[in-house]
């Protein structure tokens, strides 16, 4: 029972209308989810009797297919959904796609994270469309993906999470106000100094002031790039283990892109909590790479 006194009903699964030219009722019958993403989460059992669940309105609140008769043949593919390219486009033109009418039959997960980051995409290419700017491709690739265990944990101190205020139960029935508040200015700021920044580098220097070996050196320090000395890199991997942000990856030396840490991102993202911290180590001595040594 949700606070508003809405009783939900759990292990059904709704299969039929019923009714002859006008809704009568529901059948039901026992469900249970898979956990499956890609293929169907639900697990309905249809040899069960069911039950009959008398209505007099459905409103149907799960995903569905989109209708895209109207929609010129070369837009579409075999999937049933609208064919992009690698800027969200539907071909050469200024419409995009975003959301399940794109990532329906892909083999993606269907998540409202995924719609929200197309959204994101597309949002940023139309504003470049407007303002005459260069179409912007998808900048991390797919394979790429940075999760707790590439992560360093210790160099993040615990911050609780921003609680949002929400309206009372009794004003929900009598208001198509927000249930949610949203976040206020301070409280916007504060929840996201929370973020770990993962797979970013942020130039802290950790990498830098770990090495036991005087083999890794601070280049371009706007935008978090760090060379390496390949004659001086043992493949101790310390580097990679003290990164806060997971964003180095150790390669075989035969493929590693010379001179160059590899890194997910050239990006410095200075704020949030490890941002703070490095302010702190960015008070080392900025010195050339010849006087690495002398210095540690």
């Amino acid at each position: 029972m949700l606070e508003e006194g809405v009783d939900l009903m759990h292990g059904l699964a709704m299969t039929s209308v019923v009714g002859n030219g006008k809704v009568e009722a529901l059948q039901l019958q026992p469900a249970r989810f898979t956990g499956a993403i890609n293929a169907s989460p639900i697990a309905i059992d249809r040899d069960s009797a069911g039950t009959k669940f008398p209505v007099d309105n459905v409103i149907i609140a799960v995903g569905q297919h989109a209708s895209l008769a109207w929609l010129p043949a070369e837009f579409r593919n075999e999937r049933g959904t609208i064919e992009i390219d690698q800027f969200g486009r539907l071909g050469d033109t200024n419409v995009f796609g975003a959301g399940d009418i794109v990532q329906i039959g892909s083999g993606q997960p269907l998540m409202v994270v995924n719609a929200v980051g197309d959204g994101k995409r597309v949002a940023f290419n139309l504003h470049r469309v407007l303002s005459g700017q260069a179409l912007e491709a998808r900048a991390v690739p797919l394979d790429v993906i940075t999760d707790l265990n590439r992560m360093n944990m210790t160099y993040f101190p615990h911050f609780a999470r921003v609680q949002q205020a929400m309206l009372p139960a009794a004003s929900r029935k009598l208001t198509q106000d927000e249930v949610i508040r949203s976040f206020s200015e301070e409280q916007a700021i504060e929840e996201s100094n929370r973020c770990f920044s993962c797979g970013t580098c942020n130039a802290c220097d950790n990498c830098y002031l770990v090495c036991p070996e005087p083999c890794i050196a601070r280049s371009v320090r706007s935008n978090g790039l760090y060379k390496i000395l390949i004659d001086y890199c043992k493949g101790c991997r310390v580097c990679i283990e003290e990164c806060p942000t997971g964003c180095l990856e150790g390669v075989p030396e035969l493929d590693f892109d010379t001179g160059v840490v590899r890194m997910d991102t050239a990006f410095a993202i200075t704020q949030g909590l490890h941002g703070r911290q490095a302010e702190q180590l960015r008070q080392v001595p900025n010195l050339p790479p010849k006087d690495i040594e002398n210095w540690r």
